[in-house]
């Protein structure tokens, strides 16, 4: 199915469920979304064309009246035990179905919602109800922020709140909201949220939780996920939150190195924020040098687990993007420790594919890094997680850069891969993968020594077209 989809297309697919499995609409409807979920249509194209029409009349007409009594003590100053029962009233509609989500979406709740926060934040149980609503409408539906004021109730929340339950609502509200949506991230930050946000990581850096959330945040913040813009802000929001708060996370890195519920959130968040040349070198000043120090504690301390190790691989490719960086961090000893990991971790073919990206970024234009990893077996490591993993195009990839930049400046090393079948192997992958791997295949086989078939489909003479009739 085509990723964009038309309401006609929506609406046949509830109709044929309904048909042939004789379900009322609202199981339909909710069959069709987890259908085309499964099939890679995101929740935003599908969520616009589901709505009233599979909603029963009698549940639209209690949603409706909700509303207007929460107007209306919004207006008259109703107590703060039927605001609450009202917001959780709404609430509890919305978990009926994907379409009373929908239809709430639609409606005021909103903006009634962010009216009482706006007006009764004061009171700890207004706002855990109404950040618990928000949190609920707002999932898969982030659109539905437009054209309100969100993101200034948000940054005012960051600079107000203190209580712990609260702040993570917030903070998972915050993500949803930039899950899809191009726009509110942009609005997020125009509303000086990122130094807020360090703020919270300054006066929270020993609740876990928060940390967690302020780098989901981040992370949220700094995805490319939105289709319908042709060049998000990602690079821009990734400069702020590197000025901002990069030194804050890398110490909150070292405060965490042997939590292991938290040290993995740190990771990504400073692998998504290391996109500048200088911010590696930043992290390479930081008590100088001990934050590349801290990384590879984690690896020593969380050895075992496939997820910390993964995050830790994507850390050091991202920082090993400075040459500066590339060499600290083979000096400190990170070449046993990524090739032991992919030893340990062998059987998970993401770890094995960001091993291999790992390798391939601290070997690029260097020798002496080369033979390190050399020295404790990466040859070997590379080329088993290849073999066990034949049919996983990116391991592949990576794994043929690896060799690629591993020998290109160090040809002592091309026999060592020769002897482990390299060659052969390397071959198998331009046969099943030619169009996707062709380019990092034939590299590595170039820089082997190996025979390598270059084919050139242009056989006219100097003026004649290119093009065959």
């Amino acid at each position: 199915m085509s990723r964009r989809l038309s309401k006609d297309e929506f609406n046949e697919l509830v109709q044929e469920i309904i048909n042939e499995l004789h379900e009322s609409p609202e199981e339909a409807v909710e069959d069709a979304v987890k259908q085309l979920q499964a099939r890679g249509v995101p929740m935003s194209s599908i969520l616009r064309y589901v709505g009233e029409d599979f909603v029963p009349s009698a549940d639209i007409q209690h949603i409706e009246v909700s509303l207007r009594h929460l107007d209306n003590m919004l207006r008259e100053n109703g107590t703060v035990e039927n605001i609450i029962g009202q917001i959780t009233d709404l609430c509890e509609e919305c978990q009926k179905s994907v379409s009373h989500k929908v239809f709430v979406g639609k409606s005021e709740f909103v903006k009634l919602a962010l009216d009482v926060l706006n007006k009764l934040r004061g009171s700890k149980e207004i706002v855990g109800t109404v950040l618990q609503g928000l949190l609920t409408i707002t999932s898969d539906q982030p659109d539905i922020l437009k054209n309100t004021n969100a993101p200034q109730t948000m940054a005012l929340l960051l600079e107000e709140e203190t209580d712990v339950d609260n702040l993570n609502l917030l903070l998972s509200w915050m993500k949803v909201s930039c899950t899809v949506s191009e726009r509110n991230r942009q609005q997020i930050v125009e509303t000086e949220c990122i130094p807020r946000l360090k703020n919270v990581l300054e006066n929270f850096g020993t609740v876990p939780s928060i940390v967690k959330g302020v780098c989901s945040v981040f992370r949220a913040l700094l995805s490319d996920d939105e289709t319908r813009v042709e060049k998000g802000h990602h690079q821009e929001h990734a400069r702020q939150i590197g000025n901002c708060a990069l030194i804050t996370l890398a110490n909150l890195l070292k405060q965490y190195n042997s939590n292991e519920e938290v040290v993995g959130d740190i990771l990504l968040a400073l692998a998504a924020v290391v996109t500048r040349n200088e911010f590696c070198e930043r992290i390479l000043q930081i008590r100088d040098g001990q934050s590349i120090v801290h990384i590879l504690e984690v690896f020593s301390n969380f050895s075992e687990y496939e997820r910390i190790s993964r995050q830790g691989l994507k850390l050091l490719k991202a920082l090993a993007g400075n040459d500066k960086a590339r060499v600290e961090i083979v000096k400190a000893g990170a070449a046993p420790l990524v090739v032991s990991s992919m030893f340990r971790h062998q059987d998970s073919p993401q770890l094995t594919a960001c091993g291999n990206a790992c390798i391939a970024a601290l070997t690029l234009r260097s020798a002496a890094n080369s033979k390190a990893f050399c020295e404790v077996d990466a040859p070997l490591a590379i080329l088993d997680g290849m073999r066990k993993h034949i049919q996983i195009v990116n391991v592949q990839k990576q794994g043929c850069r690896a060799i690629r930049n591993m020998v290109s400046r160090c040809r002592d090393i091309c026999p060592v891969f020769l002897d482990l079948g390299a060659e052969d192997l390397i071959n198998v992958i331009l046969r099943n993968f030619y169009a996707q791997c062709e380019y990092d295949a034939k590299s590595a086989l170039r820089d082997l020594g190996c025979h390598v078939e270059y084919l050139d489909d242009w056989f006219g003479g100097r003026g004649e077209s290119c093009v065959k009739n």
